[in-house]
């Protein structure tokens, strides 16, 4: 039984690591953006293997550049979404601070290109943010894709150019209504296992395939502060009114499917409250604090100060890590750390200082990966 034992070990181990892969990281311009550099990082050995532009590479094959040869001009990446349960990553692409172009597609683990998806926008008020349900259903919608007109005839016309892809043939999917409900990674998020919604801005839980509200935000939604929302866990601050008037200052976990707290964190000589401190990670297990997690806009640098962040545990609400990335890191000198985002599994805060990679991980908490990179991050893929 033993050895059964052991050769299962063995061969889950392998398993999981034959579905891992190489993490790489996209470069920085001067001209702020990214466009396409990269550099694949070897990480048992923290190091990087190769670099490349992916952009480039895409180009020099003929077949691709003959249908995509917009990207010969409009080569600027502005954002990045990473599909975690598909395993795609999405990466914006337009001429800088003019308008988006559209999404490309690649497969996570080597790049591999998937698809473009023709979905234009202004620069800067184009989404961000692609939500994927279990139906594999790109929902690449900006806030000019919400609500529509009250008459049925042009509400029908305005559906035509909302942001819905299929996820198998990436076809556009034409809708006989504009959508009641917005995505945005601000605001909303897709209940696990199910193609409901919820979205904080358009009031409440939605049925996407019938695109009706199925629950309005209840008294207590409408009054909590939003910050942030994953894996069909909210997190809300405390009002700001209760907290002047000496209610106190919390924290909830919410529920959404169930409607109800389910945790109250009380952090305590943590300031602020606003929505670019704290994130929950992708699977709803950790609330993680830092001045600041968030960098606010394209490009902008979330910059966490003094390299401080609070990890608590979103099952129990209690406090579990204080990470001090400068002591970590052993270096003397301050440093500008800057958020980076979460790795693909959900388990490992990225971050960086301009010239290396620090990894992470909270099921260890532990920082496992210190990865000198030859230019400036622009955003990082790990597994």
């Amino acid at each position: 039984m033993k050895r059964i034992n052991s050769a299962l070990a063995i061969l889950c181990c392998a398993v999981s690591l034959a579905s891992a892969f190489e993490p790489y990281v996209f470069e920085r311009t001067r001209r702020e953006y990214s466009s396409g550099g990269y550099a694949v990082i070897d990480s048992t050995k923290n190091a990087v293997m190769y670099s490349g532009n992916i952009i480039r590479e895409l180009l020099a094959d003929p077949t691709f550049y003959a249908e995509h040869s917009v990207l010969d001009n409009n080569d600027t990446i502005g954002d990045y979404y990473v599909d975690r349960k598909f395993k795609r990553l999405f990466m914006w692409t337009g001429l800088q601070d003019a308008h988006y172009d559209g999404a490309l597609v690649l497969a996570i683990e080597d790049r591999r290109f998937v698809a473009y998806l023709q979905d234009g926008g202004v620069w800067g008020q184009a989404s961000a943010s692609i939500d994927v349900s279990h139906e594999n259903v790109i929902y690449e919608m900006s806030w000019g894709d919400f609500g529509g007109p009250s008459d049925p005839e042009e509400n029908a016309k305005e559906a035509e150019g909302v942001g819905v892809f299929n996820g198998e043939n990436y076809q556009k999917v034409k809708l006989a209504q504009v959508p009641k409900f917005g995505i945005s990674k601000l605001s909303s998020c897709f209940l696990p296992g199910e193609n409901t919604l919820y979205d904080h801005l358009s009031g409440g839980l939605f049925d996407v395939s019938a695109n009706r509200l199925v629950r309005p935000k209840s008294d207590f939604l409408k009054k909590s502060n939003y910050l942030d929302c994953a894996a069909g866990v909210l997190l809300l601050a405390q009002d700001k009114k209760t907290v002047a008037s000496g209610g106190g200052r919390a924290i909830y976990l919410y529920d959404i499917q169930r409607d109800t707290v389910t945790q109250t964190v009380y952090p305590k000589n943590v300031k602020g409250w606003s929505p670019d401190v704290w994130k929950l990670s992708p699977d709803g297990r950790h609330a993680v604090w830092g001045r600041k997690l968030d960098g606010g806009g394209h490009h902008v640098d979330a910059v966490l100060s003094g390299g401080l962040a609070v990890i608590f545990d979103a099952k129990t609400g209690k406090q579990v890590y204080s990470l001090n990335l400068q002591e970590l890191s052993g270096d003397k000198t301050p440093q500008r750390y800057i958020f980076s985002g979460f790795s693909v599994d959900g388990n490992k805060l990225l971050f960086h200082d301009g010239k290396t990679i620090y990894v992470f991980d909270m099921r260890v908490m532990k920082l496992t990966n210190r990865v000198p990179v030859p230019f400036f991050p622009d955003f990082i893929v790990w597994p």
